[in-house]
């Protein structure tokens, strides 16, 4: 069980770990955003609305361009990719060519406004509801609601929430204006990480970790220990996998091996 009772300290670890540039790669317009799958593959969305992925060494594998672009993309173990859109309140299933395998929009009985929305587990959909600012979880498998929760205490007139993701059995929400909201599987609100202004956060094993003042700054979900991770460059993206650090500027990806 994740252990935010403990007294969250900002302690002064610094991980020790080498980088080597691989590879660069220079891709046609500028990347909005990024993600790793478990392996370690990379996904880039770009302005064009397209999302292209390359592998561990830097190779293009496949690519996809939509009308609009994904509201939440997460392309979890590299079998079974998820996206969210807003637009048309649905959510997809893509393959490893990032070829669409199912298509399905929310059924309003589960969320009138859905505006954001994950996958929970194999078989379940995290879904934020701005309508009444609740957490809903579906089994997709029953189409049965298992858990609602009102977050309505933690929203304000400045409320700016742009990602949700579940990892590890919690639900994580992204608030621009405050930072990271940890809720449990039932929707209550543990921990609040205070980072304003972040764009994204990821995880690799038992961290969390998000980009801020050019380095990477990590939290243990069970023990809350902080480190910090100086990055060899400036970027606007960093993502880090056991065997790899991806580093994004503008349209421009730097691939670097990572020794520990």
């Amino acid at each position: 069980m994740m252990k935010w009772n403990i007294l969250f300290l900002l302690l002064p670890i610094c991980a020790h770990a080498q980088f080597e540039k691989i590879k660069s790669i220079e891709v046609k317009n500028n990347i909005v955003s990024a993600f790793v799958d478990r392996p370690g593959d990379l996904y880039v969305i770009l302005e064009s609305k397209t999302i292209e992925k390359y592998s561990v060494d830097g190779a293009w594998i496949a690519s996809l361009t939509n009308s609009d672009l994904p509201t939440i993309f997460d392309p979890r173990d590299g079998a079974r990719l998820f996206t969210y859109r807003k637009t048309s309140q649905s959510f997809q299933f893509l393959n490893p060519l990032l070829e669409e395998v199912s298509s399905t929009k929310i059924n309003q009985a589960f969320a009138i406004a859905p505006c954001l929305a994950c996958t929970f587990g194999d078989q379940g959909l995290a879904i934020l509801d701005s309508a009444d600012w609740s957490i809903k979880r579906v089994n997709l498998r029953t189409s049965v609601v298992t858990m609602e929760a009102s977050i309505q205490p933690l929203i304000s007139a400045k409320t700016n929430i742009t990602f949700i993701r579940e990892y590890q059995n919690f639900i994580f929400l992204l608030d621009r204006d405050k930072g990271i909201l940890v809720l449990n599987s039932m929707g209550k609100l543990i921990k609040t990480i205070e980072a304003k202004g972040l764009n994204y956060f990821n995880f690799i094993g038992e961290e969390l970790y998000y980009l801020q003042d050019g380095q990477l700054k990590f939290i243990d979900l069970f023990t809350a220990e902080t480190r910090s991770l100086a990055l060899p460059e400036l970027c606007e993206i960093a993502l880090l996998t056991d065997e790899r650090l991806y580093l994004i500027k503008q349209n421009q990806v730097n691939v670097f091996g990572v020794k520990h």
